[in-house]
């Protein structure tokens, strides 16, 4: 009986595969440090599909892995599953001729903040979830005027030169691990397959 109900829940499982982009960086800044894993992404989104939902045939959601399978490929394992298509010239044509999801992180930095942002495409290219998180730079503004107090003893002299302009210190933010997994729990946490 359990056999049987196995073999079931294995010809209604749908397999669902998804490719996981090369991380995209603009960077904008000298001032900020930028370096992430290449394959911190790649990690991640193997971590955190379970938080997805899909839909039964009763139109119910239920955990993604409760009766799918689910496989992650990146630039380099891709072409084990998939020989008939370049990844690497155009890999959301590929996706979309070979009928798989497509996951695409986007660093944006600048002096002031850094954006991580990713993107959960369907087969057709159509956008699923899109997750954000951004962290932003500080800035301190440091006083240029010195006030000098004389003290006698019998009276004070303050000298109080002209005041100048305050000198702007940017402390920036710098790209984390961080970052990149808490987009990828809030990609994963909103979609439906």
């Amino acid at each position: 009986m359990i056999m049987y109900i196995l073999l079931i829940s294995m010809a209604l499982a749908q397999t669902f595969d998804v490719y996981v982009a090369p991380i995209q960086k603009r960077v904008y800044s000298n001032q900020v440090e930028a370096v992430i894993g290449s394959k911190s992404a790649y990690g991640y989104n193997t971590a955190y599909w379970k938080n997805a939902k899909s839909l039964t045939q009763r139109g119910t959601k239920e955990p993604v892995g409760l009766n799918n399978l689910v496989r992650f490929y990146d630039e380099d394992t891709i072409s084990y599953a998939y020989k008939n298509c370049n990844y690497n010239s155009d890999y959301k044509k590929c996706a979309n001729q070979n009928s798989h999801y497509t996951v695409e992180t986007h660093i944006t930095v600048d002096d002031h903040e850094i954006v991580v942002q990713m993107i959960l495409y369907a087969p057709d290219m159509t956008v699923i979830n899109i997750s954000s998180v951004s962290e932003k730079s500080s800035v301190r503004w440091i006083r240029q005027q010195e006030v000098t107090v004389i003290q006698t003893r019998t009276s004070t002299i303050t000298h109080m030169p002209k005041e100048e302009l305050p000198l702007k210190w940017l402390i920036p933010a710098n790209l984390m691990n961080e970052q990149i997994r808490r987009a990828t729990a809030g990609l994963w946490a909103g979609a439906i397959l």
